[in-house]
């Protein structure tokens, strides 16, 4: 889209909108269906999708009390509600045809493929401004960008919007891959032991065993070769991800990406193989603590203060990145205690381009109580919640995945808007409504009855 946007300007707003033409069109759709099979009642009966309900409703009546012109409006209303649609229509979908589930999956997985690969060429073969022959520039979107304007650290996007948003998306696929890979491996020591003891159904440690395999979400093809060809493919993802983060330069992913698949890693050991999580603790601990010491004493190198603490003094930027960050953070902090109820819709990020007074604020929760206040994030909140808490305690790979990839992304939050990108929040959420929608598999550890 960004080409056609370079070869046809008169059409830009079109082309950068088309997702969410479609997606609205989709959504009539929807509330159509739902109302003549007079569903209503039976998706209202489900927290998660009452909760996303009164955020939309209640974030398109702010948007029309704040109305100040109707590009920011649009915009304020896409940016800050478009994930939270495709995650009810995707809910709404996969409820009503269960069999879908699979197409949004490889899907997702196709995407994300050809994002990493390209990043990855990107980063490593190809020259850094490569996308500059596609129509990426400053007036659609920068082919690449830098640290601090130092231009011995190009920060790559793929074909994304920029360096975070593909070290957010990259922090997505790693967490997923991790994940099947961990579960692929603890299913086949479970496999193992459930052969050596298949004449009784009870350990002998007295906990019953799975009597069917992990449902992963994906089928990986029958037998041996299956398994193998998931392995070699989540083993890709890894390091195409962990190549992606890197070379976005982006701190806040690369944060939460040690975050969220140590939150995948354990969540898995504690529903499969409690007994290694004090084997798994300080194997994830010490690379940590080595990583933060060697950091800290090489505090001073030219590496460590561009990458990680943006103060190297030859950069050319009259302003750091951290510098603008926390002025940010100040102003939102402070229209916090001025408006509680909000600024209004389309009164930061790239919406509040098209006002007056343009508001950049470098915090997800900060970027949504500026626009709709207090009790619009904490609608949003009780929403994480819902999808958090249900995962969490399911056994299966994708539920797993999904919750800590939440973990991860909420830490980018802290630093950015994270769900303001759409491909990262849409992705996300449809992942979520996949999860939600999916029964995982659950183990139950119960003793032995003893026999005398």
């Amino acid at each position: 889209m960004v080409f056609l946007s370079s070869q046809f300007p008169a059409a830009t707003i079109f082309f950068q909108a088309w997702k969410e033409i479609l997606l609205g069109a989709n959504t009539i759709l929807a509330i159509y269906l739902i109302t003549r099979q007079k569903l209503w009642h039976t998706f209202l009966h489900h927290a998660v999708f009452r909760a996303s309900v009164i955020f939309c409703v209640f974030g398109l009546v702010v948007a029309l009390l704040t109305f100040q012109n109707f590009h920011s409006f649009a915009a304020g209303l896409m940016i800050g509600f478009r994930f939270i649609l495709i995650f009810l229509l995707i809910f709404t979908i996969l409820h009503l045809y269960p069999s879908a589930k699979n197409l949004f999956l490889k899907t997702i997985i196709a995407g994300a493929t050809l994002i990493l690969t390209f990043g990855t060429l990107q980063a490593l073969i190809l020259p850094h401004d490569v996308l500059s022959h596609i129509g990426y520039s400053e007036s659609t979107i920068l082919p690449y960008q830098t640290v601090d304007q130092n231009y011995d650290f190009i920060r790559i996007n793929s074909t994304l919007r920029g360096p975070n948003p593909l070290g957010a998306f990259a922090l997505i696929t790693l967490t997923f891959a991790t994940t099947y890979l961990l579960y692929s491996w603890v299913q086949r020591h479970k496999n193992t032991r459930s052969a050596r003891n298949s004449s009784c159904r009870i350990t002998q440690d007295g906990e019953y065993l799975a009597t069917k395999p992990v449902t992963t979400g994906l089928r990986s093809g029958d037998g041996m070769d299956g398994v193998l060809k998931l392995r070699v493919f989540s083993t890709f993802l890894i390091l195409t991800s962990l190549i992606c983060i890197y070379y976005s330069f982006s701190r806040a992913a690369l944060l939460a990406s040690v975050i969220s698949t140590a939150t995948a890693a354990f969540i898995t050991l504690f529903h499969l193989r409690p007994q290694l999580i004090k084997i798994l603790l300080p194997t994830i601990l010490l690379p940590i603590a080595l990583i933060a010491t060697t950091i800290f004493i090489h505090r001073d190198h030219a590496f460590v203060q561009n990458v990680f603490f943006r103060t190297n003094y030859y950069s050319t930027s009259p302003e750091t990145s951290d510098e603008q960050r926390i002025d940010s953070l100040q102003h939102g902090i402070t229209q916090i205690f001025q408006n509680p109820l909000g600024v209004g819709v389309g009164t930061t990020g790239s919406a509040s381009l098209y006002t007056d007074h343009p508001i950049i604020l470098e915090n997800q929760f900060l970027f949504v109580s500026h626009e709709i206040g207090i009790f619009g994030l904490v609608i949003f909140l009780y929403i994480l919640t819902l999808i958090f808490i249900p995962l969490v305690r399911r056994h299966d790979p994708l539920s797993v995945a999904t919750s800590s990839a939440l973990v991860g992304l909420l830490v980018i939050g802290l630093f950015l808007p994270v769900f303001a990108d759409e491909t990262v929040s849409m992705i996300f959420f449809t992942l979520a409504a996949i999860a939600l929608t999916t029964k995982g598999v659950k183990y139950a550890h119960k003793k032995a009855k003893r026999t005398s």
